[in-house]
């Protein structure tokens, strides 16, 4: 290293720490995540060329240079934007060149200035400054706060091994507020940010109070600190001492030939894994996890997450498969018994276990079952397969490669629109709907009461259902796509039953009849408030498809005055929203045909309120466009909804009627309300074939493309209302 003096050759005296005039412009030396403070000796490393450029010129005049903070590190070369406007004027009092070429020097700062304006900015930047002088004002306040800075940083400085002991009595020696602040602000390890606050801040009172609150927060967090460090050294030392004393005990049972329990378990564990056929990158993770248990106590934590990955290992079947059953004869036999109807569904499954009998080398795959709940997705992937190996078998994340390319994977879900895209192209699809009224009949009368009535400690000798107590608990007491809620009611029956022959008041074969299921379950749970609600202008009933079958929804509209504004309430989202706007849009556009009594400024001069009630339930989806469009007609036209119709389909602002999926749920949803008469696309026609014929004969289907023809259909005449107003059947 070479050290630099003066240009002459000789050595220069440098005086430090006297206060210097300000020169008119002075170059601008930037610091990078560091601040400096007034009368402080700084050392710094210089690399970037500009910078050097600017040590080299001024050590050749009066050695005066700015100290000024980066706003942001992360710039190269910072500009004028990117510094502080405060900084500190300081002396060059020496220098020294590195071999890397970067230079090394040490500056004495001097006092706070602020920038004014930019001389400029090659080859380094240049600044005209001006002094910022602090602000002290003498007061017991100003003594007091003097004395708890010193003693906070005293305790400070006792706990924080950074900060050397001389700074104590440096502190306790400092009778200038001004200078007591800085030098404690400087030793501190601060964000740059809250030293700059503190350099900038000119009320020497302010600035103490500030670095107290600081020092008491620092104060703090060392206390925890050391408390921290206490609690992990008691550990260490606790920990230390049990296996010492683990050891000796370990040492103990050796000679006397015994085995603790988890010493035994861990043999055994070993053992099992040993027998495994795992694959050699499964086999070296294996004996790594087995070493690091060895060298655990059973009382540490790891010890049971460890143990708990080998279990997982050993459970699963490594080189090992189970025959697949694929018997179709068997398997129809199987889904025959257990499931009534679901004809499609049934040949579906059936043409997959044909495929695995033709290509018995074909690849796994995976069966997805979607539909409602209670619909018996997860009992047809249990009787078809076999039932042992599947029920056993569990999946765990181990981090190793197992073979899973024989492996048929059976899953559920009650909706599609929750898988991600990419698994829901892998897997084959069979859905399943909801069942109608018929149905569930005869599903009730095949397996839930049989099974009800044997769970119950009871025996067919004892108990039977009519066919009519059965419909009324199917329409009165459940509201369901499946049949888990109808057999918990069936279940309550059982139940009741059998309390009355425990109790002995029952003495011979109940029959369960209709009146009997009222005064078992009580009152009705669920009503049909179609011809009710409907039978106001304003109200129309929907037909809407959820992830748990299809619904029933009333779709209510009123007026009243006002400036023209469409109000929608009942939590819809954005798509419904515009199913309304675009509704509203188009009987707008025809009112002179479709409402020639309307006022022309009728619209201009109402509101118009619409709401969707079950207010608590999010809904979405364009299937609801014509049944908003049909109850503002029937509100703007006065004539009501026919009480047995209820609507799906999407509208256009043109008026036409676009199709929508779910026609099969939806029409069920209308057989559980008791709506005979459904109005849905023409486009949907063919979707009509899903549907069963006995549903079909019990509901009439009336397909419309545009939205004239779901008010024909929709709208009482004026004639028909006039006479059911008179009485006139």
């Amino acid at each position: 290293m070479i050290e630099v003096g003066a240009s002459d050759g000789g050595p220069k005296e440098v005086e430090i720490g006297a206060q210097r005039a300000l020169p008119a412009a002075v170059g601008v030396l930037p610091l990078r995540d560091m601040v400096t403070f007034p009368d402080m000796l700084v050392p710094l490393n210089v690399g970037q060329p500009r910078s050097i450029e600017l040590i080299n010129d001024v050590l050749g005049g009066d050695r005066t240079i700015a100290m000024v903070a980066t706003r942001t590190p992360d710039v190269e070369v910072p500009g004028p934007d990117d510094l502080y406007a405060v900084g500190v004027l300081g002396v060059v009092a020496r220098m020294i060149r590195v071999p890397d070429g970067t230079i090394r020097i040490l500056v004495q700062g001097g006092q706070r200035v602020r920038i004014k304006g930019w001389d400029r900015t090659e080859p380094y930047l240049v600044a005209e400054i001006a002094e910022a002088p602090d602000i002290v004002k003498q007061t017991p306040e100003l003594v007091a706060l003097m004395r708890n800075v010193q003693q906070t940083f005293s305790s400070i400085v006792e706990e924080v091994p950074y900060l050397p002991e001389e700074l104590q009595v440096m502190v306790a020696n400092v009778d200038d507020p001004s200078a007591l602040s800085h030098l404690i602000a400087g030793a501190l390890r601060l964000k740059t940010e809250e030293k700059q606050q503190l350099l900038e801040e000119l009320d020497v009172a302010k600035r103490l109070r500030r670095l107290s609150e600081i020092l008491a927060r620092e104060l703090e967090v060392v206390a925890i600190g050391s408390k921290i460090q206490s609690q992990v050294q008691s550990e260490l030392e606790k920990g230390q001492r049990e296996f010492f004393l683990r050891s000796q005990l370990k040492a103990i049972q050796d000679e006397l030939g015994e085995t603790d329990e988890a010493q035994a378990e861990a043999g055994e564990l070993r053992e099992q894994l040993a027998a495994l056929e795992l694959p050699e990158e499964a086999r070296k993770q294996v004996d790594r996890e087995l070493a690091r248990l060895a060298r655990l106590q059973p009382a540490m934590a790891e010890y049971g997450v460890v143990r708990g990955y080998l279990e997982w290992i050993a459970a699963l079947p490594w080189g090992t498969s189970t025959e697949d059953k694929l018997d179709l004869a068997h398997a129809r036999k199987v889904l025959d018994e257990d499931h009534y109807d679901i004809e499609q569904v049934k040949d579906r499954i059936l043409e997959f276990l044909a495929v695995r009998i033709l290509k018995p080398d074909a690849r796994g795959s995976i069966l997805l079952f979607v539909g409602p709940p209670g619909v018996g997705k997860t009992s047809l992937g249990r009787e078809v397969l076999d039932p042992e190996q599947n029920r056993t078998f569990r999946d765990h994340y181990l981090d190793l490669p197992f073979d899973l390319s024989n492996v048929m994977f059976i899953t559920t879900a009650n909706t599609l629109e929750t898988i991600p895209g990419p698994l829901r192209d892998r897997m084959e699809m069979i859905q399943l709907a909801g069942y109608t009224e018929a149905e569930k009949l005869e599903i009730a009368k095949r397996y839930l009461v049989p099974r009800q009535i044997e769970r119950n400690g009871l025996r067919p000798s004892r108990i039977a259902f009519s066919d009519t107590a059965l419909r009324a608990i199917i329409a009165d007491y459940t509201r369901e796509a499946g049949v888990r809620q109808l057999e918990r009611e069936i279940g309550a029956v059982c139940r009741k039953i059998a309390r009355q022959f425990a109790e002995g008041k029952a003495k011979r074969k109940v029959m369960v009849t209709e009146p009997r299921v009222r005064e078992l379950l009580g009152r009705r749970k669920f009503f049909s408030e179609s011809r009710r609600r409907t039978s106001r202008p304003g109200v129309a009933t929907g037909l809407a498809w959820t992830p748990v079958g299809g619904d029933v929804l009333f779709i209510e509209a009123t007026a009243m005055p006002g400036s023209g504004k469409l109000q929608i309430t009942g939590q819809l989202g954005d798509v419904m929203k515009e199913s309304a706007q675009a509704a509203l849009s188009y009987l707008r556009s025809h009112a002179d045909e479709l409402f020639p009594e309307l006022a022309e400024d009728y619209f201009a001069t109402h509101d118009i309120h619409i709401h969707v009630p079950a207010g608590a339930i999010p809904k979405d989806g364009p299937s609801a466009g014509i049944t908003i469009a049909s109850a503002l007609a029937s509100l703007l036209s006065g004539r009501p909804i026919r009480a047995e119709v209820a609507m799906t389909g999407e509208i256009t602002l043109t008026g036409q009627v676009l199709p929508i999926g779910g026609l099969k749920e939806k029409a069920l949803a209308a057989q559980r309300a008791g709506i005979r008469r459904i109005i849905a696309p023409a486009l949907n026609e063919y979707d009509i074939e899903e549907i069963p014929a006995h549903l079909r004969k019990d509901l009439e289907f009336v397909f419309v493309s545009e939205i004239g023809q779901v008010f024909d259909e929709a709208l009482e005449t004026p004639r028909a209302r006039r006479r059911a107003r008179a009485g006139v059947a």
